[in-house]
């Protein structure tokens, strides 16, 4: 006869015992003047999934709001353009407004600002 495991023994590897949080690992960046660009580029793919998310449900809020307007009467959709679109664009601001929060949490705070300058502006306009 084989035993049985009893309730009080372990919990199985991998699995964190009740009560307890593991800590998130944080990114890993390579070191020297690559890590800059890194970071950056993380803050800026934050922000573009953001403005891809926004984007998407401004559309489907006008799609709705479309669809709503040409069921209410003839040619609904054709005079409800403006509104239906202005819907749409709310929509999609509202979404979006995190977006240069983003790119700048992407940005290192230690970095020197004429490095960042740089990076945006061009040569000729500084």
């Amino acid at each position: 006869m084989e035993s049985q495991p009893d309730a009080t023994s372990e919990a199985p590897q991998g699995t964190a015992a009740p009560g307890t949080k593991k800590k998130a690992k944080s990114p890993k960046y390579t070191k020297g003047p690559l890590a800059f660009f890194q970071k950056m580029e993380r803050g800026m793919s934050k922000a573009q999934h953001r403005m891809l998310k926004a984007v998407d449900a401004g559309v489907s809020t006008w799609r709705e709001e479309r669809e709503k307007s040409s069921r209410k009467a003839r040619d609904g959709a054709i005079r409800d353009v403006v509104k239906n679109t202005a819907e749409a664009l709310t929509k999609t601001l509202e979404g979006a407004s995190g977006v240069p929060k983003d790119i700048v949490d992407g940005i290192d705070a230690k970095v020197k600002p004429k490095k960042v300058i740089s990076l945006f502006i061009p040569r000729e306009l500084r």
